[in-house]
């Protein structure tokens, strides 16, 4: 059985403050979350929406 990542909400507060800061770009961002999610564009709309200030 395969194991199941997750990320923190800090790490993914972070992550949205990092790409609103553009101290990375999307697809950096994708590429981090690629390990975790079959869509990672679409998870990182979902924390942008949750987590922009």
């Amino acid at each position: 059985m395969k194991e199941q990542k997750t990320i923190s909400i800090a790490e993914r507060r972070w992550l949205v403050r990092e790409l609103e800061a553009g101290r990375m770009t999307i697809g950096e961002a994708k590429e981090r979350l690629l390990e975790i999610s079959k869509d990672p564009y679409a998870l990182l709309q979902i924390w942008r929406k949750r987590y922009c200030s």
